[in-house]
């Protein structure tokens, strides 16, 4: 037993050094622990704050699309109820017209039947140009029937009052 009396001895020696190496070895341990649990910490609180602000977005977003929603659903209302009051003053206009329209026909028969029995058609003053245009005399006349002249009364009244419509305020641009 020899040999157990020298390494007694050395440890004996180098006891303090173990014992400062253990010790700095815990706390350099326990910093790391710390560090990392802040590190951590911090990392956690980040994550929620993010999740927080994303959550804000979100809602931020969706209060924003139902606003717009609104805004656009209520300008389409309004576009609607202002075309439907011009429908109704073209309407009024087309029946206005239709009926001076109307007046003016049986005028026309009224002064057909007075002078004479049918109004004559005359083609010798008819000239075509070299263009393929056709130019007519004031003396050319020509007859149609009172459901003709009608058909032409409808429609002129009612591209007149649409004529009318497209050109009036409800279609020139806001600025």
């Amino acid at each position: 037993m020899s040999w157990i009396n020298p390494v007694t001895n050395f440890i004996a020696s180098i006891q303090t050094y173990i014992t400062v190496g253990l010790g700095a070895t815990t706390l350099v341990a326990g910093i790391g622990w710390y560090t990392t649990g802040l590190k951590l910490d911090t990392a956690r609180q980040e994550v929620k704050t993010c999740a927080a602000e994303r959550k804000a977005d979100k809602e931020s977003y969706r209060a924003a699309q139902e606003a717009a929603a609104k805004k656009s659903t209520q300008e389409a209302l309004n576009k609607e109820r202002e075309n439907a009051k011009q429908a109704q003053k073209s309407d009024a206009r087309y029946a206005e017209l239709r009926s001076k329209y109307d007046a003016s026909i049986l005028r026309y028969k009224q002064l057909q039947t007075n002078k004479r029995p049918a109004a004559e058609i005359n083609l010798s003053s008819t000239s075509s140009s070299t263009d393929g245009s056709y130019s007519y005399s004031d003396s050319s006349t020509i007859s149609i029937t009172i459901k003709d002249a009608g058909i032409c009364a409808e429609n002129t009244a009612r591209l007149q009052a649409v004529q009318e419509w497209a050109t009036g305020p409800a279609f020139k641009s806001k600025e």
